[in-house]
């Protein structure tokens, strides 16, 4: 059985509940499925339910952006999971065949897919954060700050959440901010060029260590030229301090109603676009939201 059990809950602050997978007798040995009634959940959350699921020791699955798996309406679902297949994370596929999370860019902007399908890679966009960048150099000085900072106040994050241009922590608030500036200054002096940032909420903050031409921006602005998509037809959406950068620029963006604070913070320092449509609501109903105020969708 490759999946035992999955934790999920609502996206209000409601505590995580484990819900058993039953195997599917004549689905084959692989397919297992969980049911979960709307009773548990409130209707008025968006999105109405996020998941992960949880294998032997310490497998997880998520889906391939590193975020939960999120659900804004009731139905049937089919989740073609990674674990035990090696793949960076699982696609989420409703009843019409509509994948509920687009690939493309992912990682906080250290890969991009050219065939989401095949976790093709763009081996061109790989290239180019290969400069001032070096994996085991990065780990070594992760690992001496590691050892400057009081014990477990540091900790690498699942190794779903890393690869070969992004290593991710997780790291106690209140060190936050000073072990980022030191990590950054450290890796430096070994000769990277290099950026560390913070982002997150309540007492545990992520701190992701990322090429300096790698980033959300980088990544959106790689995709544009692929695509063929001007500024003018190209919007971002961001809701936490990791979007700072993804905001800037002469594209338009959307920050969405549950946006965290560090983010809001670094808007207001003038980090932000000038483009930029603060909406009332959170999640998809907050891009809805600024994406019909552009005029983008009808309202």
């Amino acid at each position: 059985m490759p999946w035992p059990i999955g934790p999920c809950r609502s996206p209000d602050g409601q505590p995580w509940t484990t819900v058993p997978f039953e195997h599917v007798t004549s689905g084959g040995s692989d397919w297992w499925c969980a049911k979960l009634t709307g009773a548990n959940f409130p209707h008025d959350a968006t999105p109405l339910l996020e998941f992960v699921v949880r294998g032997d020791g310490d497998a997880w699955d998520k889906a391939a952006s590193g975020s939960n798996y999120a659900l804004s309406s009731p139905g049937r679902y089919r989740l073609w999971g990674s674990l035990g297949t090696g793949s960076p994370g699982g696609s989420l596929v409703d009843e019409q065949g509509c994948v509920t999370e687009s690939h493309g860019a992912r990682a906080r902007g250290s890969r991009i897919d050219l065939d989401p399908e095949f976790w093709t890679l763009d081996a061109t966009y790989e290239r180019t954060l290969d400069a001032g960048w070096h994996l085991q150099s990065v780990y070594d000085a992760t690992y001496a700050l590691r050892a400057s900072l009081p014990k477990d106040a540091l900790h690498f994050r699942p190794a779903g959440e890393q690869n070969a241009h992004k290593v991710t922590l997780g790291i106690l608030a209140e060190h936050a901010k000073r072990a980022a500036r030191n990590l950054g200054e450290e890796l430096g002096t070994r000769g990277l060029a290099c950026r560390c940032v913070v982002s997150g909420e309540g007492e545990w903050r992520f701190l992701d260590v990322l090429p300096r031409g790698a980033g959300k921006l980088a990544a959106l602005r790689r995709a544009q030229r692929l695509l063929g998509f001007g500024d003018a037809r190209t919007v971002a959406g961001g809701d936490s301090g990791n979007d700072a950068d993804v905001l800037c620029g002469p594209h338009r963006g959307i920050v969405v109603g549950n946006a965290q604070r560090g983010l809001l913070d670094e808007l207001e320092r003038g980090a932000g676009s000038e483009q930029v449509c603060f909406a009332e609501k959170g999640f998809a109903w907050g891009l809805l939201q600024g994406l019909r105020a552009m005029s983008f969708i009808e309202a």
